[in-house]
């Protein structure tokens, strides 16, 4: 199968290589203008029959880098070495989207607690920043754990800190019967997205963002492929009658 050839320009361009002159029966030199092709067997060769083509013709300053597959439509360029192409982001759920239109219709910023605390909640975003505002959350600013987790016992809910294996040391074989949850032993917020059960509310936390994840998904902007580390789980589940 013939293959067509190209040539890279001074600034990487590549562009298709075409046959320059070439040279007549009768002596005289006649411009050919075709594509040229290169297979195993003809080798570099032109539609005009000429076979006395070397690769290095002095009709053109550049060589010959690569070729193009012959195709019915459209030619597919060889791979070239390089970077791998990065992986598109992952797109940000609708419940998110949602938190995020209302927090910039208000001006807010550094307002992760207000959105981590109305997913795990089910409540509107106006709500969980009432709440948090009447437990010392400060317009544009951010709020410990203390506050939003108060905030979040409001609407009837309890958070339980899940065991984590952040919280002991390199050693921690003998608190392994402990860290039976799949949650407990993912260490970057990269990898929680393989470990979250379908059923169930969580809370991650680390140096400095809280989101949260819910019926499997994480519900923030944060990307799949981020390395911060998490420093605390908690579960969050409706305290019911038998509970109180």
């Amino acid at each position: 199968m013939s293959k067509r050839a190209y040539y890279q320009d001074w600034y990487g361009g590549d562009y298709p290589m075409y046959h320059g002159w070439r040279k007549r029966e009768n002596g005289s030199n006649q411009f050919c203008g075709h594509p040229l092709y290169e297979s195993k067997t003809k080798g570099l060769h032109c539609k005009c029959g000429d076979t006395q083509i070397n690769k290095r013709e002095p009709y053109s300053y550049h060589h010959i880098v690569g070729y193009y597959d012959e195709g019915p439509k459209n030619p597919r360029k060889i791979k070239r070495r390089g970077s791998a192409p990065k992986p598109p982001a992952p797109k940000e759920t609708k419940l998110y989207q949602k938190m995020d239109k209302r927090s910039k219709h208000w001006g807010e910023t550094n307002d992760c607690t207000v959105k981590a605390t109305a997913i795990a909640c089910g409540v509107t975003y106006e709500e969980a920043h009432g709440a948090l505002a009447l437990r010392g959350r400060i317009f544009r600013k951010g709020s410990n754990a203390g506050k939003y987790h108060a905030a979040i016992k409001s609407f009837g809910f309890a958070i339980e800190r899940m065991p984590h294996i952040s919280d002991y040391d390199t050693n921690y074989e003998p608190f392994k019967k402990l860290l039976k949850h799949p949650l407990s032993m993912v260490k970057t917020v990269g990898k929680i997205k393989d470990a979250l059960p379908k059923r169930g509310i969580f809370l991650i936390k680390t140096a400095s963002h809280v989101f949260t994840a819910r019926a499997g998904e994480m519900h923030d902007w944060t990307r799949s492929t981020r390395q911060q580390r998490i420093q605390s789980i908690h579960r969050v589940k409706r305290v019911t009658q038998g509970d109180e």
